[in-house]
């Protein structure tokens, strides 16, 4: 209750323009620093350290891809084109409509791995059907996802868990060699990131969440053991 009377306050007093007369008694000081946390933020309503920890976050992953896209493309020749791959990963998560959707979903895997409440940041009550959009954007944009492949245009991204399978498998059985080795070095990254193994990725989804030929099956798994 104390915290919803707060924001209400801090909403008031930021509309009112009369944040600077607060005197800094404890009730006013936590309305003070909420109000603060309001105005660092930028037209997202984020705070800047959350978009700094999703740009941070962002390069990070790309600099682990990147790494996994050298080491497949030293041992295997005809994934060669991966090096110029590597310096493109990702990109469209840089601009809209993925990046403003993009850095919430950070912020909220903030909050699930710190114990934080991610409703206190007042995120937008349309967030969620952003974050899905953003996401369905992201893989039909990006050939190292198995989606781009796939002749389905909708249910694409589980709504309500993004790593999650969909209703019905996609079909990435027509995804290219070269797309896969991407696919391959994107895993290898995230598992790197969380402290994982890919091969339990590729476990828990190949053929289950995405249909991929034996051919494709068998090339997932050499990549994996190759590099990782």
């Amino acid at each position: 209750m104390k915290e919803i009377l707060f924001d209400k306050l801090c909403e008031s007093i930021l509309q009112a323009g009369a944040m600077r007369k607060l005197k800094m008694n404890p009730q006013v000081y936590e309305v003070d620093r909420l109000c603060k946390r309001l105005t660092e933020s930028n037209e997202t309503g984020i705070p800047k350290k959350i978009i700094k920890q999703f740009e941070s976050r962002t390069k990070m992953h790309i600099s682990y891809v990147g790494q996994y896209c050298r080491k497949i493309a030293k041992k295997f020749p005809e994934f060669e084109e991966l090096n110029k791959r590597a310096e493109i990963h990702d990109k469209s998560k840089w601009k809209e409509p993925e990046r403003m959707p993009y850095i919430w979903l950070t912020l909220k895997f903030k909050c699930q791995n710190e114990g934080g409440k991610f409703e206190d940041y007042n995120p937008p009550e349309d967030i969620d059907a952003k974050i899905t959009k953003a996401s369905e954007h992201h893989v039909k944009t990006n050939s190292h996802h198995p989606e781009f492949h796939c002749k389905r245009k909708t249910n694409l991204v589980n709504k309500k868990s993004r790593d999650s399978k969909t209703s019905q498998i996609i079909d990435a059985t027509k995804m290219p060699r070269l797309d896969i080795a991407e696919m391959v070095a994107d895993w290898c990254g995230m598992a790197k990131e969380l402290d994982d193994h890919p091969k339990d990725w590729a476990d828990k989804n190949v053929n289950k969440k995405w249909k991929f030929t034996d051919e494709q099956k068998f090339l997932i798994y050499q990549l994996i053991e190759a590099v990782w």
